[in-house]
């Protein structure tokens, strides 16, 4: 597509090309912007164990008094597989209430564990199965800070690569470029599927087998805009 602007003396002249846009003025600097995108992935180090504990009895007392007991044994059964940290478990929900037609209350609290070794997950699992009071409703691989950090360095390395190759292609072998300006457009995590064998994948179980469990891969995919200066 080809359009002429008339702007004072000024005549500029656009050329729109497959995966960028050319601006070139008289006297002026010739531009070339160009759409990319970059992916990175890895194997995530962490994981995070999603928890429901619960305690009942005759009086809402007695409900809180026996969560409190099962999160001590929590705490305690969790302990060697988030490095003596308790910071590593967060409450995620609470609740307090005796269910409809029933005479007993029930407390129940919900846990967000995040194992530093994703190789814990499924030993972490087995260890819970012994306290019939939890449920494990969710496990799924992470990426750490510094992983993450890493893998969004080497997605937007691939699609600044992405962006200069492309440039070339529409200019040809002997054209010189320099980047002019650059925008980053997204910051996305794509996690892949996790995989679990389904024996023993609820701790509420009563002491059943670990699942094993597979982590797959996370890739971060970045997308950058870049406008190139040009001559040749």
């Amino acid at each position: 597509m080809l359009a002429f602007l008339i702007m004072g003396a000024v005549i500029v002249l656009e050329v729109l090309f497959p995966g960028g846009l050319a601006i070139k003025t008289n006297g002026g600097t010739s531009v070339l912007t160009i759409s990319a995108t970059g992916t990175a992935t890895g194997y995530p180090a962490q994981a995070a164990l999603y928890l429901e504990v619960n305690g009942s009895g005759s009086t809402s007392q007695v409900a809180t008094a026996n969560l409190s007991f099962a999160l001590a044994r929590v705490n305690s059964t969790l302990s060697k597989y988030i490095d003596q940290n308790l910071s590593n478990i967060q409450t995620t929900s609470y609740s307090l209430a005796r269910p409809y037609n029933s005479t007993s209350y029930v407390a129940q609290e919900g846990l967000k564990v995040t194992l530093p070794n994703v190789s814990n997950v499924s030993p972490a699992i087995g260890a819970l199965s012994g306290i019939g009071s939890v449920r494990v409703n969710d496990a799924s691989a992470v990426l750490s800070d510094r992983q993450a950090a890493a893998l969004r360095a080497q997605a937007l390395s691939a699609a600044m690569a992405n962006a200069t190759a492309q440039a070339h292609t529409l200019l040809g072998p002997n054209a010189t470029i320099a980047v002019r300006n650059v925008t980053v457009n997204s910051y996305n995590f794509y996690p892949y599927p996790v995989g679990y064998s389904a024996l023993g994948a609820s701790a509420s179980s009563g002491g059943a087998q670990a699942p094993s469990f597979y982590s797959g891969t996370q890739g971060v995919t970045e997308s950058v805009t870049v406008s190139f200066s040009y001559s040749g």
